[in-house]
């Protein structure tokens, strides 16, 4: 008996290979789908090309013409940065901020090895009297 339902539950040969060819077109369409999907998306994307290089050729000499201004403001710009990195060395809770712009700060200038500096206590010249 153990043959006789081991015969009845088992697939025939016909059940698979109708199986099989539902696979194959399954895979086929799915394939089909697949080619049309990246056609598609392709064909949307050189349209999304094409309108935005025509947008970025009406905004180029806008683009230019702040370019050219910001140029000219740069020695504006140069003295803003130093003056900020000047508050930055007398204000040391400023300096991350200037750190994290990319502001180096100030060093103090360098003295002639040749010139001493008179030391801190010493008394001040005297100055002449006033008429």
């Amino acid at each position: 008996m153990n043959e006789l339902e081991q015969t009845q539950n088992s697939p025939t040969q016909s059940d698979l290979n109708a199986q099989i060819e539902r696979l194959q077109r399954l895979t086929n369409l799915l394939l089909l789908a697949l080619i049309v999907l990246s056609f598609t998306v392709t064909a949307f994307l050189a349209v999304q090309s094409v309108r935005t290089s025509r947008e970025l050729d009406q905004i180029r000499p806008q683009g230019l013409q702040v370019s050219e201004a910001l140029k000219k403001q740069d020695p504006m710009i140069q003295a803003f940065k130093g003056k900020l990195a000047e508050y930055g060395q007398t204000h040391p809770d400023f300096a991350p901020i200037l750190a994290k712009y990319g502001i180096p700060a100030v060093q103090a200038p360098v003295l002639p090895s040749n010139l001493q500096m008179p030391p801190p206590n010493a008394p001040a010249a005297p100055t002449a009297p006033k008429k």
